[in-house]
């Protein structure tokens, strides 16, 4: 949501000289997008939200930053180092596998610099925290250490979800128990060190969004994807099952009282364009129209013509992934057609980047006047892209705005693929 201006490189960061000789070793020469925004953040104590998809440097975007604070530890939390014990900061995952991972990374990272590291997997037998530095468990294990008064919080100043997402959704129970004994130990905490929370996810959703209302601060939120920002954003997502002649019946139904005060556009191949050039033009629908075969100064041209409608004279843009992705910068449409589908999940992905104007934060309280929507026109030739949207859909929660014709389409689907592995 706010940050400072982001690091340009990585020596503007500050981490720990045994943490930046580690990352070199690594071979680690250049941050990844979401790591120049969130390091800065959390050395300012900012609460930070990762949205991004798997292997995509979010662990490297707190755990850097996190180990150096605990190897300055006399300093940054002296009023803790001398009267209480326990950990520092704690490292939620979803199972035993990534905690290990985290594990190894902070070992790796410290190299030989020493600073206890503990990580906490079943079965559990005398487990002692007392003199831990960051602990890395699942949150089933740290309520069992709870019980067990193996643990407390009294030193906590950093929390992590690695895997939110997916805890927040498994263990909803749990994580409001874990939430509530962290604010109910911040009352009675004699010095005023807050908690810092951090998030990684791979999707985002309505717990994320309920989690961060609950927050005393406005945390820094980096969404990694075009449509997953799209979703930030609650765009309204709907999929229509149509025959290809069927197609005109729907472009007029979405844009024939619509076009000209909702900025639309319409992605296609770009053999079909002509064909949807004929078809807006019959029913009267205005359109800019931009090809492949037209010159760069002229694309240029027609996006300044559209980018600059006011309301009421807008029309609608037809282009193809390539003249969008390679020359297009727009970003201010709030109506998004898939007249088909594109070759990767990736091109897919990308035409959100035309809504992003128009994604509106849950946490704005204005009042919005028009809503994004994104329509995927679906027919017979889009069988084979199927399995990857609905993996998609069915993982986040678009799968509550989905009609029960879209939802036995896909049951009906993944019993074939079942089938077909047999």
């Amino acid at each position: 949501e706010y940050s400072q201006a982001p690091v340009r490189s990585l020596s503007e960061v500050c981490f720990h000289e045994g943490i930046r000789n580690s990352l070199h070793q690594l071979k680690y020469r250049e941050a990844k997008r979401i790591q120049i925004y969130t390091w800065p953040a959390i050395f300012r104590q900012q609460h930070v939200v990762m949205v991004n998809g798997p292997q995509t440097g979010k662990t490297i975007a707190y755990l850097p930053v996190i180990l150096t604070f605990l190897l300055e530890k006399n300093e940054r939390y002296r009023q803790f180092m001398s009267k209480t014990n326990g950990p520092i900061a704690i490292v939620l995952c979803a199972n035993t596998k990534k905690c290990e991972e985290v594990y190894d990374l902070s070992k790796t990272l410290l190299g030989g610099n020493r600073l206890k590291v503990s990580l906490i997997t079943y079965p559990l037998s005398h487990v002692n925290t007392k003199y831990t530095d960051m602990l890395v468990t699942t949150p089933t294990i740290l309520v069992d250490l709870l019980k067990q008064n193996a643990i407390n919080f009294k030193r906590l100043c950093h929390l992590i979800l690695e895997d939110g997402d997916a805890i927040l959704k498994l263990e909803p129970e749990i994580m409001n128990g874990i939430f509530d004994l962290t604010q109910s130990m911040l009352s009675n905490r004699i010095h005023p060190k807050p908690v810092q929370l951090i998030i990684c996810a791979e999707h985002w959703d309505l717990r994320l969004e309920n989690l961060i209302r609950r927050l005393n601060k406005i945390p820094l939120i980096c969404i990694g994807n075009y449509l997953e920002a799209a979703l930030y954003g609650k765009i309204q997502f709907s999929m229509k099952f149509v025959n290809s002649a069927c197609k005109e019946h729907e472009l007029k139904s979405l844009l024939k009282d619509m076009f000209r005060i909702c900025k639309s556009i319409i992605l296609c191949k770009e053999e079909e364009i002509e064909e949807i050039q004929t078809i807006l033009m019959l029913k009267g629908i205005d359109a800019t129209v931009v090809s492949e075969h037209m010159s760069k100064e002229d694309i240029l041209y027609l996006e300044q013509v559209w980018t600059q409608c006011k309301g009421g004279e807008y029309t609608v843009l037809v282009c193809s992934d390539f003249i969008l992705n390679t020359l297009l910068t727009v970003t201010s449409a709030s109506l998004l057609i898939h007249y088909s589908l594109p070759n990767s999940w990736t091109q897919f992905v990308k035409r959100f980047g035309c809504l992003l104007e128009n994604c509106r934060s849950p946490l704005d309280k204005k009042q919005i006047r028009m809503k994004c929507q994104s329509v995927v026109l679906c027919d017979e030739k889009c069988e084979e892209h199927m399995p990857k949207f609905f993996n998609f859909i069915n993982s986040t929660e678009l799968q509550n705005q989905m009609s029960d014709k879209f939802k036995n389409f896909s049951q009906g689907l993944k019993h074939l693929e079942e089938e077909k592995k047999l």
